[in-house]
């Protein structure tokens, strides 16, 4: 699945072109793309099996995930891209509002806010409760979702205690291979699973977004300064300095962006690290 990474640590930034400022970035696993505020996805990075390459379109979300895309259009038509291996690029005829794509399967809120998946479900990670959520993330062999009562929920595989959520109200929440970590409402982070590398350690202060990649984590500050922990073999966790939107980390790198440009860290194996 892990695409071997060779390079050393590195730290990259490049200027958005025009007057159209980013909205989003995300990390996959080895590859990298962007979400500007007029609907445009740039892909950057490995690009076998066309993972660099989304379809043409107007978008309003994106998600990288470890060798698959996925990108909501104006009308919240799901479009996918890259491996298809167990279908992860296939989505179901439908409208959603949120979407997220994972290790080997993509999970979706639709407009009623039940959350559908497709791809791998050896582990149960693609078959959903039925339940209502408001936010829904995929990883590897677990999904979890925030309810619509603020309520975590996870499914998929009882290794690693993804399963046993913490207690209490969240905004979000970012599954990756074998833990999670959520956004409370008073700001702070709540990180469980598997403690290796300590990537259950979390920072303390106030937060507004954070993201799981592949063996760390990062969040962005609510004065917009981005934090990383846990692995840190290619340099993943020694964030950018500077004021962010958005951050996203990926397997083994990490990305931040600001309204006018990306600053991504950590392995640069494939160019990942800029466009």
């Amino acid at each position: 699945m892990k695409k071997a990474l060779f390079l050393a640590m590195a730290a990259l930034l490049w200027a958005c072109g025009g007057d159209d400022d980013l909205r989003v970035v995300s990390a996959g696993g080895s590859f990298t793309c962007t979400l500007s505020e007029g609907g445009d996805v740039n892909c950057w990075g490995w690009s076998d099996e066309g993972r660099t390459s989304p379809p043409d379109g107007v978008y309003r979300e994106l998600s990288a995930g470890s060798a698959h895309a996925c990108a909501l259009d104006d009308d919240g038509r799901a479009h996918c891209w890259g491996l298809d291996d167990d279908g992860r690029t296939n989505p179901p005829d439908e409208t959603f509002q949120q979407i997220s794509a994972g290790f080997f399967h993509t999970c979706a809120l639709d407009d009623a806010g039940r959350a559908r998946c497709w791809g791998g479900n050896d582990g149960g990670q693609a078959s959903p409760p039925g339940v209502t959520f408001r936010q829904v993330s995929a990883g590897l062999m677990h999904s979890c979702g925030v309810r619509t009562d603020g309520e975590l929920q996870c499914w998929g595989s009882p290794v690693d205690g993804v399963l046993s959520t913490p207690s209490g109200s969240f905004e979000m929440v970012s599954v990756a291979n074998g833990f999670a970590c959520a956004l409370a409402t008073d700001g702070s982070i709540q990180c469980w699973g598997s403690d290796n590398h300590g990537r259950l350690d979390t920072p303390s202060g106030a937060f507004q977004e954070v993201s799981a990649g592949s063996n760390f984590a990062c969040a962005l500050s609510t004065g917009g300064d981005v934090t990383c922990w846990g692995r840190d073999q290619h340099g993943q966790t020694q964030a950018a300095a500077g004021q962010f939107r958005s951050v996203s980390a990926g397997q083994t790198h990490a990305c931040a962006a600001a309204a006018d440009e990306v600053q991504c860290w950590g392995a640069d194996d494939q160019g990942q690290l800029r466009e």
